[in-house]
C-alpha cells in the first residue's frame, strides 16, 4: 500500500471533499482520484460514496481510516529502524520533557550518551505534559519524561524513575517566611504560576478549595520555568517549584520553601513509551543513563 496515497485518502476522508482535499495537498483533483482508484483496487471495495456535493467514507473507508495513522507510523519506525541497521549508526532519538527536567537532568545525561554512542542524533522538545503526551500517541516523540499521566493512555507504557515533590516557595526573606504560616495567611498573595489545567496549579486551587480559601491570585502565568526562580527572586510573588530544583545552588540560592507543614505535592515522575515501538540503539542507550543518573544523582 502506497504510504503517499494514504495519506490523501486521510486528508479526503478528513474534509469531505475532493477539491478542498486537492488545494490543501497542492495536487491536482485527477490526481487524487487516482490515488483513490489504486487503494480501491487494493482493497477490493469502494472507499467513499457520493453525498451531495461531497465525499462519505464507506464502511471499507471507515476501516482503512481506522487504521491509516497506525499503518504509517509503524511504516515510519520501520524506515527508521532499516536505516539505522544499514548505515551502522546509533539512531535517531526524539526525547520530550518539561523545563525543570531539561534543566536538571539532560545536561547530565545527553552528553554521556552521546560520548557512548557515536554517531547518534538527538531532537529535544520542550513543552507541557499535554502537547508531549500527545506528540508521542502521534509517533513524533519516542520519550516523553515527565510525571504519571492519570489514567494512563493505554497506547503508552510507563515506567516510574522517581518521585517528584513540589513546594510552595518565595526569595529569601520574604515576609511570609516565618513560622507558624498557614495557608489562610497566603490569600492576599500574588503568584507566579503555569498556565490553568497544569497539575501544580490544579493542586494548589484544589488544596485552597479544600479549606475554603479563594483561589490563587496569578499575577505571572507563565511555564518558562527557566526564568521563573530569578523572577521569584526579584519580586514578592510565591510560586511551586520541586525540591529537586531546590538543592540545585541556580535555585537554592534565590528560593527557600515556606514554612507551611504538611503542604507539598508529590508525584511520580518516569518514562513513557508507546508500546511496541521501535526504539533506536541510541534511544536505549539513553534510557539506561537517564535511569542510572536517577538512582546516582551528582547533586
Amino acid at each position: 500500500m502506497d504510504l503517499h496515497d494514504l495519506r490523501c485518502f486521510e486528508v479526503i476522508a478528513t474534509l469531505g471533499n475532493m477539491s478542498r482535499a486537492a488545494e490543501l495537498l497542492g495536487r491536482t483533483q485527477p490526481a487524487l482520484t487516482k490515488c483513490i482508484h489504486r487503494l480501491e483496487g487494493e482493497i477490493g471495495g469502494r472507499l467513499f460514496h457520493r453525498r451531495g456535493r461531497g465525499l462519505e467514507l464507506s464502511e471499507s473507508g471507515a476501516v482503512l481510516l481506522a487504521s491509516a495513522d497506525r499503518i504509517r507510523r509503524e511504516a515510519a519506525e520501520a524506515r527508521r529502524h532499516i536505516a539505522d541497521l544499514s548505515e551502522g549508526t546509533a539512531g535517531l532519538v526524539r526525547v520530550g520533557a518539561g523545563a525543570p527536567i531539561m534543566g536538571q537532568m539532560l545536561p547530565d545525561v545527553l552528553p554521556e550518551v552521546l560520548a557512548r554512542s557515536p554517531g547518534a542524533t538527538f531532537q529535544v522538545v520542550l513543552d507541557t505534559g499535554a502537547a508531549l503526551a500527545h506528540a508521542l500517541r502521534q509517533g513524533e516523540l519516542d520519550i516523553w519524561i515527565g510525571p504519571l499521566s492519570s489514567p494512563l493512555d493505554p497506547a503508552l507504557s510507563w515506567r516510574m524513575l522517581w518521585e517528584e515533590q513540589s513546594v510552595v516557595v518565595a526569595r529569601h526573606g520574604h515576609r511570609l517566611a516565618r513560622p507558624g504560616l498557614r495557608l489562610a495567611d497566603l490569600v492576599n498573595a500574588d503568584w507566579a504560576l503555569p498556565a490553568s489545567g497544569v497539575d501544580t496549579r490544579r493542586w494548589l486551587e484544589q488544596l485552597l478549595a479544600r479549606h475554603g480559601l479563594p483561589a490563587p491570585r496569578v499575577v505571572i502565568e507563565t511555564n518558562l520555568a527557566p526564568a521563573q526562580p530569578r523572577l521569584i527572586a526579584a519580586t514578592d510573588l510565591l510560586s511551586i517549584v520541586s525540591r529537586r530544583a531546590l538543592r540545585s545552588p541556580e535555585v537554592g540560592s534565590l528560593l527557600a520553601p515556606l514554612p507551611l507543614e504538611g503542604v507539598v505535592l508529590t508525584r511520580p515522575y518516569g518514562l513513557h513509551l508507546r508500546k511496541e515501538a521501535y526504539l533506536s540503539p541510541a534511544a536505549c542507550k539513553f534510557i539506561d543513563v537517564l535511569v542510572r543518573h536517577v538512582r546516582e544523582p551528582t547533586t
